[in-house]
């Protein structure tokens, strides 16, 4: 009977050890996957900030011209509604919205970006001018947004507004100038 009791204990201890093995085993490959895993969407996070990166530098480079006439010109936003009467459905289809409508959505879309996290602020006011010190950009933009804030959607461009009302404290906070240069890389 001993030899018997000495052969069950010897046969339930190698499969506990097997048990414990296994129960090893699947834990690394858990364990595996989820870094895996993990990498992968550190990987994708990467991908999206540099499809980002591009997007917003080829978009600035093609409306660069464009926001320089706008910035340029002697109209002010006001100016500009006085012009078409504030007959918003005759400035909706003016060559004058077409251009002032490409760069809002343009600073709308880096807003999203910022406010997502799909570009650091540091990253983005390398490539891009928000608004001068004078606030000349948004001295011509801003009274045309509000103005058809009221009279056509009150959340026209929030993304923008947004930037406007964060670039100082994002500036502050180390989210740079042009003539800093980007402390991260994507």
């Amino acid at each position: 009977m001993a030899l018997g009791e000495l052969s069950l204990a010897l046969i339930l201890t190698a499969i506990s050890s097997v048990a414990a093995i296994i129960s090893c085993t699947v834990a690394f490959i858990q364990i595996r996957a989820q870094s895996k895993q993990a990498r992968a969407q550190e990987l994708q996070a990467s991908l999206d900030k540099r499809e980002a990166f591009s997007r917003i530098s080829d978009q600035w480079n093609k409306l660069y011209r464009t926001r320089n006439a706008i910035l340029d010109s002697n109209i002010d936003g006001s100016e500009l509604m006085d012009k078409y009467g504030r007959n918003y459905a005759k400035f909706l289809n003016s060559a004058d919205w077409k251009e002032i409508r490409e760069l809002c959505s343009f600073y709308e879309l880096l807003g999203l970006y910022i406010h997502d996290g799909l570009i650091e602020p540091d990253i983005a006011f390398v490539l891009v001018t928000i608004d001068e010190p004078d606030k000349r950009m948004s001295r011509k933009l801003v009274p045309v947004i509000e103005y058809l804030r009221k009279v056509y959607k009150k959340d026209l461009y929030e993304f923008y507004y947004w930037l406007l009302a964060e670039y100082p404290k994002l500036v502050e906070r180390g989210g740079g100038t042009a003539a800093k240069k980007p402390t991260r890389s994507l």
